[in-house]
């Protein structure tokens, strides 16, 4: 009886342990593609990147009856301010902290671009939404 108890025991233990390997071996593909993300692709930060297309719903250029000529200049800053970024993210030689810097400042410098391109009219909207987006989103005291 002593020997069926401890073959039980043996086999509950071998199974334990092959499904803990399979966990294991099905997690590992994911842990390494979560640690070769490049920072372009983490959610918080592609949020404000300026790739986005300026006419999408909810956008800080929405609304603002951008002409044809205004949407393409616009189109080409995010294009050209992308392209920036991405080779920020690929250069070696930074550290995490110095791509973040150097994106921001490229970001900051597209926005002053876009800002160019709009007539004051528009500046004066987005300034208004920017600020309306601000409140919106800064917690109330209680």
């Amino acid at each position: 009886m002593e020997k069926v108890k401890t073959m039980n025991k043996y086999r509950l233990v071998d199974q334990i342990a092959g499904i803990a390997a399979t966990f294991c071996l099905s997690i590992l593909p994911l842990a390494a593609q979560a640690q070769n993300t490049p920072p372009s692709a983490h959610p918080s930060l592609s949020q404000s990147a300026p790739t986005q297309q300026p006419e999408k719903k909810g956008g800080a250029l929405a609304g603002l009856n951008l002409t044809d000529d205004q949407k393409a200049r616009i189109k080409q800053i995010h294009q050209d301010t992308k392209a920036k970024i991405d080779a920020v993210n690929n250069d070696s030689t930074l550290t995490a902290d110095q791509k973040v810097a150097k994106s921001k400042q490229l970001r900051r410098a597209a926005h002053r671009q876009v800002r160019k391109v709009l007539t004051p009219e528009q500046r004066q909207a987005m300034r208004e939404r920017a600020k309306a987006r601000k409140q919106a989103t800064t917690p109330q005291p209680s």
